[in-house]
């Protein structure tokens, strides 16, 4: 490939930098992918670097917005950050909307927000802003020169507010998306070391419960019954059952709710040992599912009769898992049918009682399907089905609840 430069010693040019960018791409293309499987293979990480940015902005800051705010959760947030929920997402939401519109502002503006005071500020500020001369060495660090070189971790993840040292009252963020996603599912990786067990315990809850929120209100006024956790003797002690089960005059639905995400090397990387790593989680969630099913069939939940109606399973996690490729659906029923087989439960479970993967977004989604059509004409594997028009945002009412003193400015009674 010939040599071409970004810029000159004067001059940058984007719409050169994004030709050359859409350039190299091809070439890498050219190069490595000559099959049909090989494209499957190299569209993964593409798959992965893309989906962040489907999900509206409004309704992921809603959607963790009502996970974090699970009161163990806000307290591990307030012990560890220094900083409430309420403040965090109110000053990320008000630095992205200014950012999104200016090059630069000026830091101490946000001195003057609603509710939150100077050291707050601060504290935000110093989770969540690096000097660009800080930045320079943390990207060259990261940076991969193959293949993959356009899904290698972005440092701005960590910190998307920038500052010249010389100048450091004056923020600015290369990509402003980026801080929409730091202040909600990067919250994570805030916590998780700090917050240890009982963090992980507490966001497993918070998760599980916002399962349970979504089906409630989607449902609301439908023909179905929901049911929690219902614990059961089995011959091994007792045991918990599914998260949550669904059921109308069509069918039932079981859901486990996992927290767990996709690995960022298994992202980048595409079939092979990383991601079969990953799909083998993915497996075990799916034949635990399977499991809860067996003893309700079997009569050891109380309260459970299937009255001959079809039965599904549905395995539903935080992040999207980007099964959407045949590569990576096979891989994960051939995963399935050997943990099935170490279970010692019959393959025909998948026939039987076909399941779904499905990320909150995704769930937020097909519960109104269900609403509208029924348990089981939208869980059968491959569903054609006229979709009605979908609510954006379920819980429009959080953003309003955690951040009343900016409610009517921000405009958030119109969100729906």
């Amino acid at each position: 490939m010939q040599q071409q430069t970004l810029a000159s010693a004067n001059t940058f040019d984007p719409v050169k930098s994004v030709q050359l960018v859409r350039q190299l791409t091809m070439h890498i293309s050219k190069t490595h992918v000559h099959s049909h499987d090989e494209a499957l293979s190299a569209v993964i990480p593409l798959i992965h670097q893309q989906m962040p940015w489907s999900d509206d902005t409004f309704s992921r800051i809603a959607r963790y917005g009502q996970i974090y705010r699970h009161q163990p959760l806000a307290e591990i947030m307030q012990s560890v950050l220094k900083i409430s929920l309420s403040a965090w997402l109110k000053l990320g939401l008000a630095v992205f909307s200014l950012l999104v519109r200016s090059h630069s502002v000026d830091r101490s503006i946000f001195f003057h927000l609603p509710g939150v005071d100077r050291e707050t500020v601060e504290q935000f500020f110093a989770l969540t802003t690096r000097s660009i001369e800080e930045l320079g060495p943390r990207i060259k660090s990261q940076q991969v020169y193959d293949r993959k070189w356009a899904y290698a971790f972005n440092p701005l993840r960590e910190r998307p507010i920038n500052f010249f040292q010389v100048e450091p009252e004056r923020i600015f963020a290369p990509i402003p998306q980026l801080l929409i996603w730091h202040v909600t599912d990067g919250l994570y990786y805030h916590l998780i070391e700090a917050g240890g067990s009982l963090f992980a315990k507490a966001f497993g809850d918070a998760c599980e419960i916002y399962v349970g929120n979504v089906l409630t209100t989607a449902l609301q006024g439908k023909q179905v019954e929901i049911y929690g956790e219902r614990p059961y003797e089995t011959s091994k002690g007792q045991k918990a059952g599914a998260d949550w089960l669904v059921s109308d005059h069509t069918g039932h639905i079981f859901l486990e709710c996992k927290a767990k995400r996709m690995t960022l090397q298994a992202k980048t990387a595409g079939p092979g040992e990383s991601m079969d790593k990953d799909l083998r989680v993915l497996a075990g969630y799916i034949v635990q599912n399977y499991k809860n099913i067996r003893d309700a069939m079997g009569g050891s939940v109380p309260g459970f009769n299937s009255k001959g109606l079809p039965v599904f399973s549905g395995i539903v996690t935080l992040e999207d898992w980007g099964l959407v490729t045949s590569q990576l659906k096979d891989r994960l029923n051939v995963l399935v049918e050997d943990e099935l087989q170490d279970a010692g439960l019959p393959a025909s479970m998948t026939v039987d009682h076909p399941y779904k993967i499905l990320s909150f977004f995704q769930l937020e989604r097909h519960v109104q399907d269900i609403a509208n059509k029924g348990i089981a004409t939208v869980s059968v594997p491959d569903a054609v089905y006229s979709r009605a028009a979908y609510r954006g945002c379920l819980f429009p009412e959080t953003l309003a609840e955690l951040m009343p003193d900016i409610a009517e400015n921000a405009g958030f009674h119109h969100l729906r």
